[in-house]
């Protein structure tokens, strides 16, 4: 007989900071959709980031929310921002969990549960390197087993045990998490204590740990799309989940996700965090479904993820219908959409480009997302000037910040980076370019360009991605789109300082 262990996503815990508050609302819907178990929202650090939270847990319909305050020698500040967060929302059933070390002293494990339990009524604890700091099989079970106990005697239902060096072997998860298990540790309600586990991605054991840890009885496990996360990342959620459905009898579990929604999930979160979906990411990305030589069929297909072949083509003179029902194929949750907003642009881009494959409509919806970020800069036009024998390549570009536009001219290397030399010079923002790539987002000759760059200022690195027809302007589109995200976390790290948010002094009328 299977079991259904409850699958609870961390996206919006691990990377929530670096998205603004509308992404997060965006994540915590398509989390919804998924019909994932929980969605942990993390911990506010400010009260700014406190009406996020309180925003995404209301967007949740099926999902429960979960808030994590880190561990502190001080919980009750994280414990009461949380709780208002929630008290906030409107949300009365949700999990506060409280975050202490592995080996943390019963009594502390008793207080943090103690603060937590005030504030509401489900309540857990999470032990870090619960596995053994070092990753290797040196955990001591009875001080773990000890604090669990604590914990449980405050009123603790749910505990959390975290791989947090990423170095444990799936060996060792399995063993802790069968000792926890045998121990028979009833909550004061005599409810079984609902054991939960997260792996990290250190030495690339994440799903294998998890696995594990459901084989050995784990109820409940930690997950977040593509495996995104402090360091190097989580267990991914399309890979466990899918590896659960694939092995299920074997592994005696099921999941009840809505598996064909993965793919889209997993590409709108990688390009919501500006970074790049790997072709060789295991199943969603481009080659994960590419014939190996000498291998047998793989035992899912890419419909069962999402990432079935939808080949359908629109012009301008398809019919608003048409769009509907090319969008509803893909999934889209229409009463989330702006339609008479997105046919404009659909129109837009048919009359430029003449026939749109359903990467454009994707497309399409993503910039229509970046949009509402209300960028710092945006292009104008451009104008460049180049060719052989000589010829100096000299771009003009004007860009709007605001309610006034700037132009610059330059010349450089080449017309790309004649046009970056102008962007840099108007944004003022001095970065060094790290990569500049250039793809095809879709098939066929008549794919929309898409260019990819990375860039670095002051030691963080920005993603930044352009599509268009012209494969100059996507270049200049990318570059933007960096410099925006580079403000971007200007603006988020003001607000997590407390202080008030300053745009940048716009120059006179160009």
């Amino acid at each position: 007989m299977s079991v259904r262990p409850h699958i609870i996503d961390a996206t919006l815990r691990e990377r929530g900071s670096d998205l603004t508050s509308a992404h997060r609302v965006l994540i915590a819907k398509i989390l919804d959709e998924l019909e994932v178990d929980a969605v942990d929202l993390g911990a506010p650090a400010t009260f700014a980031e406190g009406e996020a939270v309180a925003e995404c847990a209301r967007a949740l319909k099926h999902a429960r929310p979960v808030v994590t305050v880190p561990p502190a020698d001080d919980l009750a500040p994280g414990v009461e921002l949380a709780a208002n967060a929630m008290a906030s929302a409107g949300v009365t059933d949700y999990v506060l969990m409280v975050a202490v070390g592995a080996k943390a002293d019963p009594a502390f494990v008793r207080n943090a549960v103690g603060l937590a339990k005030a504030r509401a009524h489900t309540v857990g604890v999470v032990f870090g390197d619960a596995f053994g700091g070092d990753g290797r099989d040196g955990t001591d079970v009875k001080k773990l087993l000890a604090g669990i106990e604590a914990a449980v005697w405050a009123d603790a239902s749910v505990v959390l045990l975290e791989d947090g060096t990423g170095a444990a072997l799936p060996e060792t998860v399995a063993s802790v998490v069968a000792a926890v298990k045998a121990a028979r540790i009833e909550t004061t309600s005599k409810e079984e204590l609902r054991i939960a586990v997260q792996c990290r991605n250190t030495l690339g054991l994440a799903a294998a740990g998890t696995l594990a840890a459901m084989r050995a009885g784990a109820d409940a496990v930690v997950l977040t799309l593509t495996g995104v996360g402090e360091g190097a990342g989580c267990a991914a959620l399309e890979e466990v989940a899918t590896a659960m459905r694939v092995h299920g009898r074997t592994l005696g579990v099921e999941t009840g996700l809505k598996h064909e929604k993965l793919a889209r999930a997993a590409q709108t979160v990688t390009k919501l965090l500006h970074e790049a979906l790997p072709a060789h990411k295991a199943v969603v990305g481009a080659n994960a479904f590419a014939p190996v030589a000498g291998a047998a069929a793989l035992p899912f297909t890419p419909a069962s993820v999402g990432m079935n072949e939808r080949h359908f083509r629109l012009t301008s003179r398809s019919g608003r219908h048409m769009v509907k029902a090319s969008l509803e194929k893909l999934g889209v949750d229409l009463d989330e959409l702006d339609l008479n907003d997105f046919y404009a642009r659909f129109l837009k881009l048919a009359d430029k480009k003449g026939l749109v494959s359903e990467d454009d409509l994707e497309a399409l919806l993503f910039f229509g997302h970046l949009e509402e970020e209300d960028p710092t800069y945006k292009l104008e036009c451009f104008n460049v000037m180049c060719g052989s024998d000589g010829m100096l390549p000299t771009a003009s570009v004007r860009i709007r910040v605001g309610k006034r536009t700037r132009t610059e001219s330059s010349n450089g290397n080449g017309p790309v980076d004649a046009i970056y030399n102008c962007l840099t010079r108007l944004t003022g923002i001095r970065c060094r370019l790290t990569s500049y790539a250039i793809g095809a987002n879709g098939v066929g000759m008549d794919a929309l360009g898409q260019v990819d760059v990375s860039v670095e200022c002051e030691g963080a690195f920005y993603h930044g991605m352009g599509l268009s027809t012209d494969i100059l302007e996507a270049s200049a589109l990318a570059f933007l789109h960096a410099m925006n995200n580079i403000e971007q976390a200007k603006r988020l790290a003001t607000e997590k300082s407390g202080k008030k948010v300053r745009r940048k002094a716009k120059s006179p009328e160009a």
